[in-house]
């Protein structure tokens, strides 16, 4: 399989809590059935998204969240060929935090820096971010919504 990775980030426009679910659901049910595994991250009215899986598979789910009109200023950060899943297991993980747990939990002061990083490097911080949470245990056991792991 050729296997690749997409992070980004991007503002929300008028998201509803309803909204969210919506999001989580539909992904969650997406990716089950076409083997893509990854995170969602809302921060205070922003995303940071990994998502990977099959190439071919990754840029058709991509192009179509890129004109998903719940968000703009759409960013991506990495994209990459990966010899294996950081997140195996997990459909779709998700959590909403404040940028000030997201600054504590991934040493990145400003979220906002993010919409400015190049896709250059493949372990940029956001990779390194991603990577982090891709341990069950960070940043802890019960963090992570489990109504949408595996």
């Amino acid at each position: 399989m050729d296997l690749h990775h997409i992070i980004y980030v991007s503002k929300a426009v008028h998201i509803t809590t309803a909204d969210l679910d919506d999001i989580v659901n539909a992904a969650h049910n997406f990716n089950t059935k076409n083997n893509i595994t990854g995170m969602l991250l809302y921060i205070d009215g922003k995303f940071f998204q990994v998502i990977e899986g099959n190439k071919e598979d990754i840029n058709n789910l991509y192009a179509k969240i890129r004109t998903d009109p719940r968000h703009k200023n759409i960013t991506t950060v990495s994209a990459h060929p990966i010899k294996f899943r950081t997140f195996k297991g997990w459909n779709m993980r998700y959590k909403a935090i404040t940028e000030k747990e997201f600054s504590e939990l991934s040493g990145i002061n400003v979220f906002t820096s993010l919409f400015s990083l190049k896709p250059g490097p493949k372990e940029n911080v956001a990779f390194n971010f991603a990577r982090k949470f891709s341990r069950k245990s960070f940043p802890s056991p019960t963090w992570w919504d489990d109504r949408m792991s595996a």
